[in-house]
């Protein structure tokens, strides 16, 4: 039988359950508060705050400390690394300041602290972290007559450059240690921030901290490096999270895998109604699933974690955050074509009929639409072999074939509970990665349901559909009621994360699978295919021979004809290598030999995808 937690097989990304909150989408794009350089948004449903809220959120993520990124300098200049050129420049969103970003930070970037996890709280209380929106954000650019119009996209796949971020920022650290004015500098700036003297003493004292945290940011990147530099708007999340569950909290240096499965973010809209997500459908929408894929994401991207018995796992996570900006994305509607900005849709009856067929013949069954009108309807996803969507099976393989080192974890139940594993326990000397992926984050829910019992219980179901909250009440009642003055016993947490075997076509922890989700929006997600090997809509529609080889990724100038960025920017992306290949979704299914001999039919099915 499988168990909640191995339906939690984290997340890359913060992906999201639904409500049937729903807003007026009868709106133009505008502006907003904090915007850095014109930017305007499209129409979401969501209003100013709620966008702030989900940009600046903290969820439990320790990068640096806080103070120390407000001043920390550049490598191999004085301008600050966080000036909003150098961010741009890496394809994250600068803002100027707001309440709820004081300091200016961009889209994706916070304060957060620490929740007395070690080493971290040792060093300072408050903390750089990075939240869901970092990843999430997208921006789209039109250039014409000399003036630029950007658009901001919410739950959007950004472009930034996560592992260009990583690598500079250690070389920033670096160098402040290295060169004695770029210290000074940033120990007077740092200490006085602090409102303490800047004395020998505390001067040595963080030089040595800063020393510390170097090695600390050094020793993530080195764990989760690829065979080839990813780019803009990829990441091997999923290969981060596997490496951050092995490595530290069992004090196993060793115990990681090369990251070298890159893929695009994934959109963020729609989710409510799948039964699975993430590429791979490896986690279920259902039960604790969704949080515990926020967990996931979170141990992922510089969260702390302490594997402890017997009441569960210690982590940095804010599982109270988590709640709130779930319930936020599932309130989260995918963008319109904006016509005034990128040019009308072709809505001649003909020409949108001709691409209905079109889409009704090649796309339907894999890629059926959601509801779009607010209701509460789930959706099950298509799940499929690699062998038949035929894209580059890396992330898949390496998800459903990984190997850990247990340490001294050997002989714990597999599910962290023994009433959960069915007798099952982490091997010697080494186990699956999922089980020990489902030990970390069921361990993490574990303890929440012991020390904040309502809070974690209003975090499994922020944003749930109706027809999910039915059964989650009533498992919630059995759980209440099974408990010693407010805190649950472990055979009434078994049973309440206990859940049948949901069957799906094809199985991810045991074989390669792709799934396939609605198109609403999928105007604003280019590149294509899961590891973002396609530029375009128009070739992803056509048969693999005729994508580009290799093709420059960076630039944010929107190529409306093709529906993705223009072949520009900082970054070549070369399909030739593993990881990144661009075969796969063609042939008589997709009819991409049909669109390539008739030009109009494509045309057609473009203007159609538009509409989406």
């Amino acid at each position: 039988m499988a168990r909640f937690l191995l339906a939690a097989l984290a997340a890359a990304t913060l992906t999201v359950v639904a409500s049937s909150h729903a807003k007026a989408q009868s709106c133009t794009p505008q502006s907003f508060d904090g915007a850095w350089n014109g930017e305007v948004t499209l129409c979401q449903n969501w209003d100013a705050e709620e966008q702030q809220r989900f940009w600046f959120t903290a969820q439990g993520s320790l990068i640096i400390p806080y103070d120390w990124f407000l001043f920390l300098e550049q490598a191999d200049s004085t301008t600050l690394f966080r000036d909003g050129g150098h961010m741009d420049g890496l394809r994250y969103l600068p803002q100027k300041p707001t309440d709820l970003n004081p300091d200016g930070l961009p889209i994706g970037f916070t304060k957060d602290v620490t929740r007395r996890r070690k080493p971290y709280y040792a060093i300072s209380k408050s903390w750089l972290g990075i939240t869901c929106a970092a990843c999430h954000t997208n921006q789209i650019e039109v250039t014409a007559g000399g003036e630029t119009q950007r658009i901001l996209i919410d739950g959007g796949p950004t472009l930034g450059d996560f592992e260009g971020f990583a690598d500079s920022l250690v070389d920033a650290l670096d160098a402040t240690a290295a060169d004695s004015a770029k210290f000074d500098r940033f120990a007077a700036a740092v200490l006085a921030k602090q409102d303490v003297r800047a004395s020998s003493f505390r001067k040595r004292s963080l030089k040595g901290r800063l020393e510390q945290v170097t090695e600390i940011r050094r020793a993530w990147n080195a764990r989760n490096k690829g065979q080839h530099p990813y780019g803009f708007g990829r990441l091997d999340a999923i290969g981060a999270i596997f490496n951050e569950v092995a490595a530290v909290p069992l004090d196993l240096p060793n115990n990681h895998h090369p990251a070298d499965a890159p893929v695009s973010y994934p959109f963020l809209w729609d989710t409510p109604h799948y039964d699975r997500v993430q590429w791979n459908g490896s986690v279920e929408n259902e039960g604790t699933g969704a949080l515990a894929r926020n967990i996931g994401e979170v141990l992922g991207v510089f969260g702390a974690l302490q594997y402890a018995r017997p009441f569960g796992n210690r982590t940095s996570v804010d599982i109270r955050k988590l709640g709130e900006l779930e319930g936020l994305i599932a309130t989260l509607k995918s963008p319109q074509w904006p016509e005034a900005i990128l040019g009308e849709i072709d809505r001649r009856p003909e020409i949108q009929d001709k691409g209905r067929m079109a889409f009704d013949q090649y796309c339907r069954d894999c890629h059926k639409p959601t509801n779009t009108a607010g209701a509460s309807i789930p959706f099950k996803a298509k799940m499929m072999t690699v062998a038949k969507t035929g894209t580059d099976p890396r992330m898949a393989v390496n998800f459903a074939t990984r190997m850990n080192e247990t340490g001294k974890l050997e002989g714990k139940p597999a599910q962290y509970l023994r009433l959960l594993s069915d007798g099952k326990k982490l091997k010697d000397p080494k186990d699956n990665g999922i089980n020990l992926l489902s030990y970390a984050v069921g361990g993490t829910i574990v303890h929440e349901l012991i020390f904040d019992l309502p809070a974690t219980l209003k975090a499994i179901k922020a944003g749930r559909i109706e027809e999910r909250l039915a059964s989650d009440n009533r498992k919630e009642q059995q759980l209440t009621k099974r408990s010693i003055r407010g805190v649950p016993t472990r055979e009434a947490i078994a049973a309440y994360l206990d859940k049948p075997d949901s069957g799906p076509g094809c199985d991810p922890t045991k074989e390669a699978c792709y799934k396939g989700r609605s198109l609403n929006g999928i105007w604003a997600t280019a590149p294509y295919l899961h590891n973002g090997s396609v530029r375009t809509m128009r070739e992803l529609l056509l048969p693999a021979r005729m994508r580009a080889e290799k093709f420059m990724v960076g630039s944010r100038e929107y190529d409306a004809e093709n529906m993705g960025f223009k072949d520009a920017g900082g970054f070549e992306l070369d399909t030739s290598l593993d990881g990144n290949k661009k075969d796969g979704h063609e042939g008589p299914e997709y009819g991409s030999e049909e669109l390539l001999n008739d030009p109009e039919l494509l045309n057609a099915l473009l203007e159609y995808l538009k509409t989406l």
